[in-house]
């Protein structure tokens, strides 16, 4: 558990402070480099337009 500081609200939370991890590859085969990337959730639709 986490002590705000200040009065926000819970969306305004989620939007600075929560995110989601996209994990790709690059390559094939045994050199393939595997790419783990950490995004804001607020970014989750203009992220996943992007990669469609």
């Amino acid at each position: 558990m986490w002590n705000i500081k200040e009065d926000i609200f819970l969306k305004d939370y989620i939007n600075l402070y929560s995110g989601f991890m996209f994990s790709y590859s690059v390559g094939r085969g045994l050199g393939a480099k595997i790419i783990n990337k950490l995004n804001p959730y607020h970014k989750f639709d203009e992220i996943t337009e992007k990669n469609k």
